[in-house]
């Protein structure tokens, strides 16, 4: 990614970076591994999940300068290039495929909601790791591993009570 590159050619740079140089894919044939949702074993494995894989390309675009963040659509987390004139929305989850805020009224109305304007507000850090956490409930609970869902349980109470102390 070069400096002062335009916001379109700079998104897909990076994704060119993770996606076919460092080989970063979408975990299609697995998504409810649990390891989908461990950065560690995403940086391992080179797989992840939409929210995963968004959060990389947040973490690297922000180490690179860039104004990357992650965008909570109901349903399908995607990273967004959070320009004040026309932000540029794109798919981690597709290789970094660019996306119109058509496309992100789609992923929403697919997940069975009706798409409003806020579901493209940039997506707290809080928000994120709560996503994250939930993800991993539905699959333990869904694995009768009822103990590690539990104890995630507990993370996301004491999360919820930060973010109550904070506003």
């Amino acid at each position: 990614v070069k400096i002062n590159e335009p916001p379109e050619q700079a998104i897909k740079s990076l994704t060119h970076f993770l996606f076919v140089e460092k080989g970063f894919e979408g975990n299609k044939t697995d998504f409810f591994d649990p390891d989908n949702t461990y950065f560690s074993r995403i940086l391992e494995r080179r797989k992840g999940i939409p929210i995963t894989l968004s959060t990389l390309c947040v973490f690297v675009g922000q180490r690179l300068g860039l104004p990357i963040v992650g965008v909570g659509l109901p349903g399908h987390y995607i990273a967004k290039y959070n320009s004040l004139t026309q932000p540029i929305y794109f798919d981690p989850f597709d290789s970094g495929r660019i996306i119109s805020q058509k496309d992100c009224t789609k992923f929403s109305e697919k997940m069975g909601y009706r798409f409003e304007e806020y579901h493209l507000s940039t997506a707290t850090n809080n928000e994120t790791l709560a996503r994250m956490i939930n993800n991993l409930i539905m699959i333990y609970n869904k694995n009768s591993q009822l103990g590690k869902a539990n104890h995630l349980a507990n993370f996301i109470k004491a999360l919820s009570r930060g973010l109550r102390g904070n506003s």
